[in-house]
């Protein structure tokens, strides 16, 4: 394997572009690659990606791994790699929420049950919290029917942080083991205020549009008026 930054493929330059990555920091997440890439195969398994995060091999992780490898060969080439990161590190708290919540409801039904609550809580937590899941269940589930959507989800996560912690502790040891959690939060927040600003763009010219039309009704009434008078 070169010691030059592979030239970017479609997939690459998207996640280039949207973090508006310069050149020295792709170098660095290069880096960071290849340290990781101990056979120099030019590509990250699943071993080499565990160590690379400093965590015991778990469906979770697999679920973040299987989620970019496109290939379905259990490896990450640099582009993928770069997916996978860039991804992950730039999902926000509820983001991650989401992600957890996904992967744990099975049959996509937009719940979560009983079952499948107890094997997100222990698969996180390695079985260290029994009882847990049965709690959260009798006090989070509003309706009674043995099921937790997003909003209850959401609920839970905010009252018992810790049951959810270690996906967010993931995501911050990815962060380190890459361009570095400052890094990371800073790029967020810039792009945060980037939406928030397209975002106010939009109803700035809603708004505009809105008293165009208004001065034109205004017009045609006093037109009217006018006629009859």
């Amino acid at each position: 394997m070169g010691q030059k930054v592979p030239i970017p493929d479609d997939k690459m330059q998207k996640q280039i572009d949207l973090l508006k990555m310069e050149k020295k920091d792709l170098g660095k997440l290069w880096a960071s690659f290849k340290r990781y890439d101990k056979d120099k195969s030019g590509a990250i398994d699943v071993d080499e990606f565990y160590k690379m995060l400093g965590e015991k091999r778990s469906l979770f992780g697999d679920s973040i791994f299987e989620l970019i490898d496109i290939d379905d060969n259990n490896q990450l080439d640099f582009s993928e790699f770069m997916t996978v990161v860039s991804t992950y590190c730039m999902f926000g708290r509820e983001d991650v929420r989401k992600f957890c919540f996904y992967i744990f409801d099975k049959d996509k039904n937009g719940y979560i049950e009983a079952d499948e609550l107890a094997a997100l809580i222990d698969l996180l937590h390695d079985n260290m919290l029994n009882g847990n899941a049965k709690t959260a269940m009798e006090k989070f589930d509003k309706n009674g029917d043995g099921k937790i959507d997003f909003g209850e989800f959401t609920t839970m996560d905010k009252e018992f942080p810790m049951l959810l912690y270690p996906a967010y502790e993931l995501q911050n040891k990815m962060m380190a083991a890459t361009l570095g959690r400052k890094w990371w939060m800073d790029k967020q927040r810039e792009l945060d205020d980037e939406r928030i600003m397209e975002r106010k763009k939009i109803l700035d010219a809603q708004k505009k549009e809105e008293q165009r039309k208004q001065k034109l009704r205004d017009k045609e009434v006093k037109r009217r008026m006018g006629a009859l008078q």
